[in-house]
């Protein structure tokens, strides 16, 4: 039997296919409603308090590379 799904390798990733969205609000609450709104709309979400907690996490998650 052909199987020409068979031959696309393994399925992406929820991260690789979803929409993005950074979320930056000094208030938790904020952060959090937002992210649950974003969630259910179907994106996937990264929150952080503020742009040095931004920077820090994208440092961490490049292993040090610029944006």
């Amino acid at each position: 039997s052909d199987c020409s799904d068979c031959r696309r390798g393994p399925a992406p990733r929820i991260e690789d296919v979803m929409e993005k969205i950074l979320v930056v609000d000094d208030e938790r609450s904020m952060r959090e409603l937002l992210e649950l709104v974003l969630k259910r709309q179907g994106y996937a979400v990264h929150t952080a308090e503020n742009g040095t907690r931004v920077s820090a996490s994208r440092w961490r998650r490049t292993g040090g590379r610029r944006w």
